[in-house]
């Protein structure tokens, strides 16, 4: 990951983490996407904060569909990982961590039956680099204090947890540095 090579994205990125820091009341907005069926199980959703980008959702073959798109539930999971990684790319970035790589497995508990749910979600963040154990886990968790930890970051993350319990692992270079489980 290139940190500190771009002051423009790293200013860009703090001012709007010092917003939601600074707000004495709530910052209330809407985040609205489009969903158009396609045919049968197949739909496409679009973004609509003006960039018009879209991803197919379809059911597997097995379920129904055609398998011309990730599942909704593929979907709902790949949303809750790439959200937690976005905080932790940003405070890599205005941090300036040494951190090489960074990528995320999502794993979805889940009962298949009618009126079924997830029960449960874990999410391992794998980096690799050369940054101190102590940054990783501030950057982690609660101990970074206010818009200083990916997870209170997390929209989707802080949504979740009042929910259904979610398990978060983060390795530095292969080995666990920080462990949290919700719930």
């Amino acid at each position: 990951m290139k940190v500190n090579d771009d002051p423009v994205l790293m200013e860009r990125i703090r001012k709007h983490m010092q917003e939601r820091n600074g707000a004495g009341e709530e910052l209330k907005g809407i985040i609205r996407v489009n969903i158009e069926h396609i045919e049968h199980l197949h739909f496409r959703g679009t973004a609509t904060e003006g960039r018009g980008l879209s991803i197919d959702i379809d059911e597997s073959p097995e379920r129904g569909g055609e398998g011309n798109g990730v599942t909704p539930l593929e979907t709902f999971l790949m949303g809750a990982g790439s959200c937690l990684l976005t905080q932790f790319a940003a405070l890599i970035i205005t941090g300036a961590l040494k951190v090489d790589t960074m990528k995320a497995t999502v794993s979805g508990n889940i009962d298949r039956r009618v009126y079924g749910l997830f029960t449960g979600i874990e999410i391992e963040v794998w980096l690799t680099g050369s940054e101190d154990r102590k940054a990783i886990v501030d950057a982690a968790g609660t101990s970074g204090g206010l818009c200083k930890n990916a997870q209170g970051l997390c929209y989707v993350h802080n949504t979740l947890m009042r929910a259904v319990s979610i398990t978060t692992r983060v390795y530095m270079n292969g080995e666990l540095v920080y462990a949290d489980k919700t719930k």
